[in-house]
């Protein structure tokens, strides 16, 4: 190259040499480098290996621009990114070419925003079942006791709380297939105080032989029966409704049979209580007799005292005002007439063994 002044004499310098020195491209190649991720908004570090001896890494914005963003074996992006990028990432041998590049994806994962269900009110001692919906596909979603930290509870659209007697809070996020999770969202469970289980009756549950037995309802001091709907039920759980009412007359047994009541307030908050169990005993009759007995009588009116024997051991006598009465009027071998007669009276007699039939 060789210079000339426009203003001066018009002489022209000597030349001096430029070399435009051609380096050639080498051939190593291209780096090993793995695709890196984040949830959402940041930076990330992307990562190179594999260089031979005498070779370093150049990092680059594009497959074929020529200006590195940076050189190392790691290279952090500058910029906080918000959607996924791609990065490129060559060997550079020690006169500053590089090689063929390697594509490197910086990805930018959104985090996922859930929408749960509304609160909800229950009877006590009930259950329920909350829902959300948000999650991109492939995607779930996660229940919590807590609204940070806390203990998993469910994966799954929709869980089913269990039994709760108290008001409980449970929280619930979305978490993407990236594993992205997000923030949790509060869903409310408010629990009515049920009636009082209720108690029935230990006593005239049991009959001896094939018949019905009447089962009955204790009545809670200060809440008149009028405040409760008492309903009988044939299994501990599930629909099968026996009676209404809050005493039930089974029908007619041959074997000991359990049922189950529950109540239900008629002016609170329409809650039912826990069932509770009442057993029918059905206790065998025996065959042992009839006693020995013998007519007695008198002049006029008055009582009389009537008399059985034969009773076999264990055994003994139970008196009564008609052939088929369940009730007793008297228990012993003797029985004095409780009124006075002024006509004549049949009465029964039969043996009693010791469970009373």
């Amino acid at each position: 190259v060789s210079r000339s002044s426009e203003v001066g004499n018009g002489c022209t310098s000597l030349r001096t040499a430029a070399t435009a020195t051609i380096n050639p491209l080498h051939t190593q190649g291209p780096p090993t480098a793995s695709d890196k991720s984040r949830c959402s908004v940041g930076s990330l570090s992307l990562t190179a290996s594999g260089a031979p001896s005498g070779y370093t890494y150049a990092w680059y914005s594009s497959p074929d621009g020529f200006g590195s963003w940076g050189g190392g074996s790691r290279y952090v992006t500058t910029v906080s990114l918000d959607a996924s990028k791609s990065f490129y990432v060559a060997f550079v041998n020690s006169i500053g070419c590089p090689g063929p590049r390697k594509e490197v994806k910086a990805i930018i994962n959104q985090i996922p925003v859930v929408s749960a269900s509304a609160d909800q009110t229950i009877c006590g001692n009930n259950t329920a079942t909350l829902t959300a919906n948000g999650a991109p596909s492939g995607g779930t979603y996660k229940w919590y006791n807590a609204s940070s930290g806390g203990s998993l509870l469910y994966t799954g659209s929709s869980y089913t709380t269990p039994s709760l007697t108290t008001n409980t809070s449970y929280w619930v996020s979305a978490r993407s297939s990236a594993g992205c999770e997000g923030a949790r969202e509060q869903v409310n469970v408010n629990t009515l105080l049920p009636p009082s289980d209720p108690t029935v009756f230990g006593l005239g549950n049991t009959r001896c032989g094939t018949g019905s037995v009447t089962l009955t309802v204790k009545e809670t001091i200060g809440d008149p029966e009028m405040q409760y709907d008492y309903i009988w039920y044939t299994t501990a759980a599930g629909n099968t409704v026996a009676g209404a009412g809050r005493s039930f007359a089974t029908p007619s047994l041959s074997n000991t049979t359990t049922y189950y009541v529950s109540r239900s307030s008629e002016v609170g908050n329409g809650c039912t209580s826990l069932r509770t169990a009442a057993t029918a005993t059905i206790k065998p009759l025996h065959t042992q007799g009839p006693p020995i007995a013998n007519d007695k009588s008198r002049c006029s009116t008055g009582s009389l005292t009537l008399t059985a024997s034969g009773a076999p051991s264990g055994y003994t006598y139970a008196w009564y005002s008609s052939p088929d009465e369940y009730g007793t009027w008297g228990i012993g071998s003797s029985y004095t007439t409780t009124v006075s007669l002024d006509a004549t009276k049949s009465y029964y007699v039969a043996f009693v063994n010791i469970e009373g039939c």
